[in-house]
């Protein structure tokens, strides 16, 4: 599929990466990874986004995120992938007491500026589903009103010679989308939109 050229560049190269350099990021990139991610827009601006990670190099706390994840994660993230990152969100407000319907949507908005800033910075990344959200919420020692969301890999981008052959295979596959006719309506479900 052609990337479209009209969009902003860092949304046009984002793709899930499966290969990663061993090389870290530095505490400095996550935390401006994470700035792109605070400027997301939230409903009532309540930001209920919190990000969790852990570098390789902190041996024991990227162990533990490695734990939560399932097998068939485990199989890429084992090969080089520096650092681990959970998002989270906050499901009940501070000072409130009724849920934040919004929370897990504006979590994916900041988590999407994350990514699409990794992406023009040429970085590498991957959001996962596949964890124990219910073992993170011990492990990670996660208080209450918050809720795991999901996980991300994050890196720079790998070479295919250091991973096994299947991975290369899964890495080069062609990203598709739907079109857009069958996700846009004009005035009601199911009507075309026009030119």
């Amino acid at each position: 599929m052609k990337k479209p050229e009209k969009i902003n560049q860092g949304i046009r190269e984002r793709r899930s990466h499966v290969i990663f350099s061993p090389e870290s990021l530095s505490h400095e990139i996550i935390r401006l990874l994470v700035e792109a991610a605070r400027w997301a827009p939230s409903s009532f601006n309540q930001q209920p986004w919190r990000f969790i990670y852990a570098r390789r190099e902190e041996n024991d706390e990227w162990l533990h995120m490695f734990d939560l994840l399932l097998p068939g994660n485990r199989e890429w993230v084992q090969h080089h992938v520096p650092v681990l990152m959970m998002t989270l969100a906050e499901m009940v407000p501070s000072g409130r007491k009724e849920p934040n319907i919004y929370a897990w949507h504006d979590v994916g908005l900041a988590t999407s500026q994350l990514l699409v800033q990794a992406a023009s910075m040429g970085l590498a990344t991957h959001p996962m589903g596949g964890f124990d959200r219910e073992k993170a919420m011990e492990v990670m020692r996660i208080p209450e009103p918050f809720r795991p969301v999901a996980m991300l890999a994050l890196g720079y981008p790998g070479r295919p010679e250091d991973v096994p052959e299947g991975l290369v295979q899964r890495d080069r596959k062609e990203r598709t989308r739907n079109p857009p006719e069958t996700m846009l309506f004009r005035g009601r479900w199911g009507t075309e939109t026009g030119r």
